[in-house]
């Protein structure tokens, strides 16, 4: 069975992306301020893309929970410019279907 976008791999990617960064991503995310989807890795949680790939043996480990999930590549996170590109590359990996009009 395959995770739940809500209940597991949107929530999974949001500690990441706390863990990785000086950001409170988890407290603040979908508050007014705080961030969203569109948030900036760099500009708005201060991680530097180059950084941000030095986490993908962490980030694929994690993915590994899943069965039949797939690896992300350093490329493919380094990519990433926002919350919601993380979002969204770590739930396809995971074998999550993400609803329409997610990540918000």
């Amino acid at each position: 069975m395959p995770p739940s976008y809500s209940s597991d791999t949107k929530p999974k990617s949001l500690r990441i992306l706390d863990e990785i960064s000086l950001a409170e991503v988890r407290q603040y995310y979908g508050k007014t301020p705080g961030y969203d989807a569109k948030s900036q890795l760099f500009r708005d949680l201060g991680i530097p893309p180059d950084y941000f790939a030095l986490a993908v043996d962490d980030i694929n480990a994690d993915l590994a929970t899943y069965a039949g999930s797939k690896s992300v590549t350093a490329k493919g996170v380094r990519n990433c410019a926002t919350i919601g590109d993380f979002i969204s590359l770590y739930s396809k990996a995971a074998g999550a279907t993400i609803p329409p009009g997610e990540p918000k």
